[in-house]
């Protein structure tokens, strides 16, 4: 089953899946983990494996868009997680997400 993130997100239960493959990104990570998740319920008996194809450019490298988005989604992710127990977020952190997504 294709599903996109925002829909594979929605109010299915997934437990026949072992496989979770993330073609297109979404720049919410609670979406993605949402989707992820469905995989992940009640009468699961099988190991789930997650995988995100990142396109990485070859004159670009570490700079390129996928690179780039895959990076901010897991700061935002660290930052969400971080936000529900306060004082885990190093100024450091703060600073460069903020560098990150201001450029």
């Amino acid at each position: 089953m294709l599903l996109s993130p925002k829909a594979g997100g929605v109010g299915l239960t997934i437990t026949a899946a072992n496989h979770v493959i993330h073609l297109t990104r979404w720049w919410n990570p609670a979406v993605e983990d949402q989707s992820t998740d469905r995989a992940f319920r009640i009468g699961q008996n099988k190991p789930v494996y997650v995988y995100i194809p990142i396109a990485i450019h070859p004159k670009y490298g570490d700079s390129s868009f996928d690179a780039n988005l895959h990076r901010l989604l897991t700061k935002k992710r660290s930052l969400s997680i971080n936000a529900l127990l306060p004082g885990t977020v190093t100024d450091s952190e703060f600073n460069d997400l903020y560098t990150q997504t201001m450029t």
